[in-house]
This record gives structure tokens, C-alpha cells and sequence, in this order.
């Protein structure tokens, strides 16, 4: 019995984990804005950094801080508004708690060999939680009780543990350690015993360890070199000591989930099989009647509490994968009954095993199968395997680094009678309003105190304006650069991934007397990454870009920087470079001479911003000087370097944009100029910011004009999505 439908059983369980963005009101917009601004504030006084950025991620993202030197943070705005109020604290601990890591988080220097040992990323960030939580709580002072309340607030929804349950049907040992690394300080006595002994021994192994982890973070004011130092302390102490305890759980949970995923081989491969072609009955024969039947009886209620949950989520599509199955149901109806929850040919892989309620016996007899396997058989199974494990490391090293508090407002915690009652009666306003008050008189601090630190430059004050512009052109582009779903899946000759439904037929092939079968059975799918794009943006700093009381060079600066940030937000290769001439002050407040000095100067290429450095403060004050713009206008030759430079460049994706008022010095050279870089498979994309730029339209064949700086996100994204989208405009 099969159930055919559009979605994929994985592709649906990736939705949900995505969840699409939701649309905020303009009252709800503004009072995200407003905890931006509070959590910036507390963050950057925390993190000792008046350059730390607070962000608004997605909703039902979590909260992220990134470790690629961004020096950002993202926080999720539904949150947010659901938080408002009597829990405020959570949402302070949480910014406290990231603005940690800002401050003492570093592991640029640990080799990618041994983070991608499995198990060992996760540990690695469970430990790192540790000092984070305590140089929270040590800098907030009498408000570190958010810290607490947050870590609290976590330890009531389902967790790492959870995560596992979700996506496994078990929790992996390893996980079970790093579970109790990071939330130990908070659980009771009954949260302890719901983990295995096996994992609570390991940790009394390494609880020394751990809690002398939990104070190496720098003191107030130290240096960029004392923290480097201590980050590598914490490192090699965990890596040298604390994954050893836990190396030997992760390799027997490796074990662990090959059997798993040979239990789920065995039951699709029933559910397909056809004896008389085959010429013998299907390999979940291998196991005894009794041995079927537990197998089957283990997995049967996980599998119906999960298809349930697809079906109330995702109905349209999912008719007929809930079937009516009975405790008294034969062992073939049952079987029948699994292969219908699935819902697609590759839905079996990421089923639920409950592999802690297998017998023992079981377990070994499906080891056994699976080492009786053709050797190509073994392999995808291993594969298979080591994927579901980096992925829920991955997905826990979300939670741990970022999602520090998931969507909805959990239960408060039940009051504990041995401690003191507080102040007051319980919950009465006049706690409300102490506690209302102790918060205020902390912000008030903390404003003043960023007063003094903060000074506005030009950038801050242009960047201001431009924040919401940034954002949209952010989240219009962000589906481009990390699309959710990959294109179809090609199968060739050779590859890393083998493909099970593929491999399959192979072998019946083969078995059935066919020879010549082409062994097409490894997996490969095509889509773009952000690593295979890269954009040159041109600024024309001709004197004609200054427009009326230079309003076309203004506009033009606040397009630059929503441009930048946000490309450099998705982690987007970007260079600058500026063709014209650029004085030291802006026009009018030269003197005569330095006027004519000027107008006798040669026009030339500046590099505002190179290709090969992250964007840094040095580089944002260079943009602002595009405001002292005095030269004509170079196109080709900008154009003609581009070509030149990008030609040989071998990203898959190279773009141009030039913004520009679309008056070249010569237009006849520029438009010979953007014909070739057409050729090469390089279209520019012009842009003109503000009125009296039309003539970008004419000129540039992806090109608009007179674009205000309100409508750029649409403009921009439509322009680079039709190159991306229409291969037949640009040959890659």
C-alpha cells in the first residue's frame, strides 16, 4: 500500500522546523524596533562593545550570536512581543546570555578535522555555555537573575533531549552528557534521574572540569590577547579531558545509529519487495518472526504520534497516511500500515527507532545483518547514519549557541516552599512594581553610560535612516543565497551520497540476470550557495552625482550601506570601488585653489573596500567619503576593470551594480564596455537612486532609474532574481 504525494515526508518536517516568516503590524513592528533598541543597549554593556549589533532574526528563529567575526547578534521578535511584560526577564537574560559569547566566544583557531568529529561540536558548545551564563550574571550584577530565569525557562520546554526524541526516537549518549554540561546548575533532583545512569556517571567524571571551565572568562577591560588565551584554555581542557570521558559514548552511539538506520533499510526493502522477481524473500526475513514483531510493536506508536502531528499540520496531501491499525492487527497488516506512513519513497530514513526499547538480542541481530551486507549497501547505511547525528549536533548547536528560548510563554516555575517567601503577597503589584522599577533604574544606567561610550558618526547617522531599507533587502535576498529547498536530485556514477531507492534497483538489476546496468546511484544536487556569488559595486563620484543641495550623492551613500550590510549580513563576497575624484571636503567649503587643484587632477579607480577583507569600521568610514564627490564620469574604464578582474575569477555567480546618474563620459565606450561584459557572462546591473537619474534605464539593459530609496529592496531583487532566473540573459 503506498501513499503518493507532492511533499516529501523530509521536505515537510524542513518546513516546519523553518517555519515561514511571519508579517508583523506596524503597532507590533514598532514595539519590536523598541526591544531592539533596549537590547542593544544592555547587550553592548555586557559585551564591553559599542559596535555590537543587535539584529532582528526570523520569527521563531531563536537567538543567534554569529562566530564569524560579525559581531552580531539576532533575536527573534515574536519572542519578543510574547514575552512583553511579566517576563521580560527571560528576554534580558537571553541578550545578556549572547552578548557573552560576543565577549569571550572565539574558535577560529580549532581545526575543522576535529570539530567535525561527531559528538564533539556539541560539546564543545555545551561547555562554552557555561562561563557564558556566569560572565552574564557577573556583569549584570543585581539583574542576574534574568540569566537564571532564562536558563530556567528552557529547562521547562523540551531541550536538547527533546530534539532528539523528535528526529531519532532516542536520545543519543552523548547528547544525555552535554544535556546535563549545560543545564545541570538548574535541574532538580528528578530532572537528574530522567538521564541514564551511564551519562550521569560520565558527567561526575568531568563535573570538576566543567565547573573549573565556568570561570575562565576575562576580567573587566582585558585585552583581545587574554581572551584568545583563555578561549584556547577552555578548548584544549575540553578536548584533552572532557571529550575523552565522552568520546567512547559518541562512537558507541554512532554504532547505535547505523542499527537504526539498517532497521528502517530492512522495512522499506519489505515494503518494495517483490519475491518472484527477487527470486527469494525480502531481507527482513533475516529476522525471525518474534524479532519482526518487536521491531515492529517498538516503532508502531512513535510512527503514529508522528504522522498525526504531519497530518493536522500538512492535511492537504496527506489523505490515507493515518490508516486505521489495530494492537490485534496481523504482523502484515502492521507492516502494511508503516510503509503507508511514510508517504514517499524516502520517507523511511527519517522515521523514529526508540532504540533504548529494543532488546538487546535485537539490536545485535540487526548489527549482524548489517555486516552481511553487500559493502555498498554498508556504506549508504553509514552514511545515513553519520548524517542524522551531524544534523541533530547542528540543530542542538542552534539551540545551545542561539535558540537559548523557544516560541511560547512556558509555565512559571512552582514555587519552592523551603525558600523564603518574598516581600509582600505573592504576585502583588507591589513586587510588579519594585521589580518595574529596578528594571528602569538599570536602563537609565545603562543609557548614560552608552551615551558617554557612543558617539555618532556620519555612517551611524545615514545608517540610521536606512535600517529598515536594510532589512527588507535582507530577508527579500535571503532565500537566494540559502534556498530551502534543493533543486531535483541528478544521480551519476560516482559521487558521496548514495541513493537508497537508486541502489535498489541496482542490485535487483543485476540479480535478475541484466547486464550493462549503468551504476547510476550516487546522489548529487544542484543549487547555488552563497559561496558562489560575489558582487563589485561601481559608485560613480562624478561632480553631476551631487544633483540639487547634493541630495543624489546622499541618497546614493544610504542605498551603498543598506547594499553592504545586508550582503555582508548573508555572508555575500562584496568589493567597492569608486571611478571619479573624491576631495578632502565636500565642494563648496574649498577654497578657490583647492577647486582648481582638483579640476586638474586625473580621474581614477579608488578602492573604497576590497574583496578580500571583512567590512570594518575603517571601511564604512571610507563610504561616507563618496559624500565629496568632484570629478566626470569614468564608466568604461570602471566597467573595463571589472571585466578584467572578474573574467578570471571562478565564482559561479560574479554581479555588478552601478549606481550611477547614467551620464558617462563617453557613452558610446561604456555601452561597448557593458556589451562585452554581457559576453562574458557578466551583465552589470545599473542602478540610479533619486530623481534625475532615468537615463540608468536607457543605458543599462538591466537597469532602473529615479529609484527612491524606499523601493531599492524590490528594484535590486527583482533585477538580480531575473538574471538568476533566465539563464538564456547571461550565460554562467
Amino acid at each position: 500500500m503506498r501513499i503518493n504525494t507532492e511533499k516529501e515526508t523530509l521536505g515537510i518536517f524542513q518546513e516546519k522546523e523553518e517555519q515561514k516568516e511571519k508579517k508583523f503590524s506596524r503597532v507590533e513592528q514598532r514595539k519590536i524596533e523598541s526591544w531592539r533598541q533596549r537590547l542593544e543597549s544592555l547587550a553592548r554593556t555586557v559585551a564591553e562593545d559599542k559596535t555590537l549589533k543587535i539584529s532582528v532574526g526570523k520569527s521563531g528563529g531563536g537567538w543567534a550570536y554569529a562566530l564569524d567575526g560579525s559581531r552580531e547578534v539576532f533575536f527573534d521578535p515574536q519572542e519578543a512581543l510574547d514575552r512583553e511584560g511579566e517576563q521580560e526577564g527571560v528576554l534580558l537574560g537571553s541578550i545578556a546570555h549572547e552578548a557573552g559569547h560576543a565577549l569571550i566566544s572565539d574558535w577560529s583557531f580549532i581545526p575543522d578535522s576535529i570539530r567535525r568529529e561527531i559528538g564533539f561540536d556539541s560539546t564543545l558548545r555545551a561547555v562554552e555555555e557555561r562561563p557564558t551564563d556566569q560572565i552574564a550574571r557577573e556583569r549584570l550584577g543585581e539583574a542576574s537573575h534574568w540569566v537564571d530565569e532564562m536558563r530556567s525557562a528552557l529547562t521547562r520546554e523540551s531541550g536538547p533531549r527533546g530534539l532528539a526524541l523528535e528526529r531519532l526516537g532516542y536520545v543519543p549518549q552523548f547528547v544525555e552528557v552535554d544535556n546535563l554540561i549545560v543545564f545541570d546548575p538548574v535541574y532538580t533532583d528528578e530532572q537528574r534521574e530522567e538521564i541514564p545512569e551511564r551519562a550521569r556517571e560520565a558527567y561526575e567524571a568531568i563535573r570538576g572540569e566543567v565547573e573549573r571551565m565556568e570561570h575562565t572568562y576575562p576580567e573587566k577591560g582585558a585585552s583581545k590577547k587574554e581572551k584568545l588565551r583563555l578561549a584556547k584554555e577552555r578548548y584544549k581542557t575540553t578536548y584533552k579531558t572532557i571529550w575523552s570521558e565522552i568520546k567512547d559514548l559518541a562512537l558507541e552511539d554512532r554504532e547505535n545509529a547505523i542499527v537504526r538506520q539498517t532497521a528502517l533499510y530492512l522495512l522499506e526493502q519489505n515494503a518494495h519487495w517483490d519475491e518472484e522477481k527477487m527470486g527469494g524473500p525480502s531481507p527482513l526475513s533475516e529476522l525471525s518472526p518474534e524479532e519482526q514483531s518487536e521491531l515492529v510493536e517498538t516503532i508502531l506508536p512513535p510512527w503514529k504520534k508522528r504522522v498525526t502531528e504531519l497530518v493536522s499540520e500538512h492535511a492537504e496531501g496527506m489523505e490515507g497516511a493515518l490508516p486505521n491499525v489495530k494492537d490485534t492487527d496481523t504482523l502484515e497488516r502492521k507492516l502494511e500500515a508503516l510503509d503507508a506512513m511514510t508517504a514517499n519513497d524516502f520517507g523511511y530514513k527519517s522515521m523514529p527507532v526508540p532504540m533504548d526499547k529494543l532488546s538487546d538480542e535485537l539490536k545485535k541481530r540487526l548489527k549482524e545483518i548489517y555486516e552481511s551486507l553487500e559493502k555498498q549497501a554498508q556504506e549508504m547505511l553509514k552514511n545515513l547514519s553519520e548524517e542524522d547525528l551531524k544534523k541533530l549536533e547542528e540543530m542542538i548547536g542552534k539551540m545551545l549557541q542561539g535558540m537559548m528560548v523557544e516560541n511560547g510563554i512556558p509555565a512559571p516555575p512552582p514555587q519552592n516552599p523551603e525558600s523564603p517567601p518574598p516581600s509582600g503577597k505573592p504576585g502583588s503589584g507591589e513586587d510588579k512594581k519594585k521589580e518595574q522599577e529596578r528594571i528602569q533604574e538599570l536602563e537609565r544606567e545603562i543609557k548614560e553610560r552608552q551615551e558617554a561610550l557612543v558617539q555618532k558618526t556620519v555612517y551611524d547617522e545615514y545608517y540610521n535612516e536606512v535600517q529598515p531599507i536594510e532589512e527588507k533587502l535582507y530577508a527579500d535576498l535571503y532565500d537566494l543565497f540559502y534556498p530551502r529547498k534543493s533543486k531535483k536530485t541528478r544521480l551519476k556514477s560516482s559521487g558521496s551520497k548514495v541513493n537508497a531507492r537508486a541502489l535498489f534497483n541496482f542490485i535487483s538489476a543485476r540479480k535478475a540476470g541484466a547486464k550493462d546496468v549503468p551504476a547510476n546511484i550516487w546522489e548529487t544536487k544542484e543549487r547555488p550557495t552563497v559561496n558562489d556569488f560575489k558582487f563589485k559595486i561601481c559608485v560613480d563620484l562624478s561632480g553631476s552625482m551631487l544633483g540639487t543641495d547634493g541630495d543624489r550623492i546622499k541618497e546614493t551613500l544610504k542605498a551603498i550601506i543598506a547594499i553592504t550590510e545586508a550582503l555582508e549580513r548573508l555572508g555575500v563576497k562584496i568589493e567597492i570601488e569608486g571611478f571619479g575624484k573624491l576631495t578632502e571636503k565636500p565642494w563648496n567649503e574649498l577654497s578657490r585653489e583647492q577647486q582648481n587643484e582638483s579640476y586638474n587632477e586625473p580621474d581614477k579607480l579608488i578602492m573604497l573596500k576590497p574583496f578580500d577583507e571583512k567590512l570594518s569600521d575603517d571601511h564604512r568610514q571610507n563610504l561616507t567619503t563618496i559624500l565629496n564627490v568632484d570629478g566626470s564620469t569614468p564608466t568604461s574604464m570602471a566597467l573595463q576593470k571589472a571585466r578584467e578582474q572578474l573574467s578570471e575569477d571562478d565564482t559561479k555567480h560574479t554581479h555588478i551594480i552601478v549606481l550611477t546618474d547614467g551620464r558617462p563620459n563617453s557613452r558610446i565606450r561604456t555601452e561597448k564596455e557593458i556589451d562585452m561584459l554581457q559576453k562574458a557572462g557578466i551583465p552589470p546591473i545599473g542602478l540610479g537612486i533619486g530623481n534625475g537619474t532615468s537615463m540608468v534605464s536607457d543605458l543599462f539593459p538591466h537597469g532602473e532609474g529615479d529609484i527612491s530609496i524606499e523601493k531599492l529592496p524590490e528594484v535590486l531583487t527583482k533585477l538580480i532574481y531575473n538574471l538568476i532566473a533566465n539563464p538564456n540573459l547571461v550565460t554562467y
